[in-house]
């Protein structure tokens, strides 16, 4: 995820006024938008579509909500309005989990293992 972004700016911004971050793409959302709302800290509800529950841990890291169903996107936000600890624990979690396992840093450092390992492979006598 980018240092920084509109997105990530304006959520960083906010901060308390953005209480959460909702996705309720019938499809795949932006995994970057999704990625950048956990890097600024704020908790995440998306639909559990695409790439999605790759990066959001339903009840670890954010929600994960059925696209189908708005009642269950209602429902999340509700709970996160209401029980502000939990929101604040899904939305340090996120925030701990961006900078771990998805920092530009971190993704390069996997591509460039994957490309030793192809090199690697390639190199061996047939």
């Amino acid at each position: 995820m980018p240092e920084s972004s509109p997105l990530m700016d304006g959520l960083s911004r906010a901060g308390h006024l953005a209480p959460v971050y909702l996705d309720a793409c019938a499809t795949s959302p932006p995994a970057t938008e999704v990625l950048e709302a956990m890097a600024a800290g704020v908790p995440v509800l998306a639909s559990a579509v695409g790439g999605v529950p790759d990066l959001i841990e339903h009840e670890v890291n954010g929600l994960l909500c059925d696209p189908d169903r708005s009642e269950t996107f209602a429902a999340a936000v509700q709970c996160l309005l209401d029980d502000r600890s939990l929101a604040m624990r899904l939305a340090t979690e996120a925030r701990r989990q961006a900078g771990q396992r998805f920092h530009p840093k971190v993704i390069a450092a996997r591509h460039l293992e994957i490309y030793r390992e192809i090199i690697a492979v390639k190199k061996r006598p047939s």
